[in-house]
């Protein structure tokens, strides 16, 4: 019995050292899987896919509390169509290249669990975006309409999630962000989809969450 609890109380010193030694800057790479929704004017769209990666930095502020900069590279890719009345179709497509710099707070509540929270802000810069979108009306021949939409040249959002520090080294997280900027920078058609439903509003905004890994030298 004497044995199993010396061999517990070792592990528990061995452990407690081990993360006490993240008191240092570091550097590191990160990547992940994300998924998207666009909401705002009409249903929320289907769920969109995308990847990303990147550099990121861990500055300590305090035993349990970290500032992490980042600086990552994002594919998206969603096609959605949605019936927004009984008589129009709507189809978006959107495939689009950014970059994205979170500046992230990681905050370690349990210093005896590596468990950690994560809040934050991000700005992305699309680099490259094509979004279409088109507008159906199903009664009678099918005829189609077509618009480029123009893409707003910065997002802003909220970055909120929780992580597991498997090892000193090596986390895993789950984050989500809430875009608080409009995606479009189109003013005349945001205009006329008012126009066309006055009960809905024309702005559209991201909502993306995924899993990623995150590696320190």
């Amino acid at each position: 019995m004497n044995r199993i609890i010396s061999i517990i109380t070792l592990i528990a010193l061995i452990t407690t050292f081990s993360f006490s030694q993240e008191d240092s800057f570091k550097l590191g790479i990160r990547t992940g899987f994300n998924l998207y929704n666009v909401f705002g004017y009409g249903p929320p769209s289907d769920l969109g896919t995308g990847f990303g990666g990147g550099a990121v930095a861990s500055i300590p502020i305090a035993s349990s509390l970290t500032f992490n900069p980042e600086l990552n590279f994002f594919y998206r890719k969603l096609n959605t169509v949605n019936h927004d009345a009984p008589a129009i179709k709507r189809k978006a497509d959107i495939t689009e290249l950014a970059i994205g710099i979170p500046a992230v707070l990681q905050y370690t509540p349990f210093c005896m669990l590596p468990l950690y929270l994560i809040s934050g802000v991000q700005l992305d810069i699309p680099v490259k975006s094509e979004w279409t979108e088109e507008m159906t009306l199903i009664p009678g021949p099918p005829q189609p309409i077509e618009t480029k939409i123009d893409r707003a040249t910065v997002d802003f959002g909220i970055l909120l999630g929780l992580g597991y520090k498997i090892s000193p080294n090596f986390a895993v997280d789950f984050r989500g962000l809430i875009s608080l900027t409009e995606l479009s920078a189109d003013k005349d058609y945001e205009n006329h989809l008012k126009t066309r439903f006055p009960d809905r509003d024309g702005k559209r905004y991201w909502f993306q969450y995924g899993l990623g890994l995150s590696y320190f030298f």
